[in-house]
């Protein structure tokens, strides 16, 4: 990713300066789409990451909530 958007800077550099050719344009569209999609794909694998260990955490407390009711009925039939 750091190649495609070291090209893409490149690019832009040279369509500020008016130097950019219609093929270069192109090229620079499609690294541009490259990159998008890379990090798109990026994007979608944190949040399933980060989904599944929400989901441990909640299951967690959930079982930590119930260890606690079940040794206060413990302590209660003592």
């Amino acid at each position: 990713m750091e190649e495609i958007s070291k090209k893409i800077h490149q690019n832009i550099k040279k369509l500020e300066h008016g130097e950019l050719s219609l093929s270069e344009l192109e090229f620079t569209t499609n690294q541009t789409k490259e990159l998008y999609e890379r990090l798109i794909i990026l994007r979608y694998k944190f949040y399933e990451e980060h989904s599944d260990k929400n989901k441990l955490r909640k299951g967690n407390k959930k079982s930590e909530k119930k260890e606690d009711k079940s040794q206060q009925s413990i302590v209660f039939e003592l």
